[in-house]
């Protein structure tokens, strides 16, 4: 939320916060890269674009599609299309249907959530099963 309030804020000051924004962001991706990849590559695709060091920019686009072949990031970019997928499909009307349970969504929501035995969207996926 940060980096999107500072995208736009053109306020005293505002070249310095999104440069130090920058670095604080790109060293945090570069602390994930081996433990949690795909939290890596979503912060390297945001950085590539954002208003920083170019040096920064250049190397999240670098490392962006570095690991876009690491199969746990596959995984997750899967994941995100499948949350997705449930959403439209079974959450159009939010906090009516939705709040009821739904054997449909459940036995969609697990059979989803087992293709993603390596990372943590597949609970997030298997709770989307759940009335909300």
């Amino acid at each position: 939320m940060l980096g999107a309030g500072l995208e736009d804020y053109k306020g005293e000051g505002s070249e310095k916060m999104k440069k130090t924004y920058a670095k604080k962001m790109w060293a945090l991706t570069q602390d994930q890269v081996e433990s949690q990849p795909w939290e890596a590559h979503y912060w390297a695709s945001y950085l590539k674009d954002f208003l920083g060091p170019q040096h920064i920019k250049t190397a999240a686009a670098t490392l962006m599609q570095r690991l876009e072949s690491d199969p746990k990031v596959q995984q997750a970019l899967e994941a995100e299309k499948d949350i997705r997928k449930l959403a439209d499909t079974y959450f159009r009307v939010f906090y009516t249907v939705d709040q009821k349970p739904n054997e449909s969504r459940t036995k969609d929501a697990e059979r989803m959530s087992e293709k993603y035995p390596d990372i943590p969207h597949s609970e997030l996926v298997k709770r989307l099963g759940d009335p909300c």
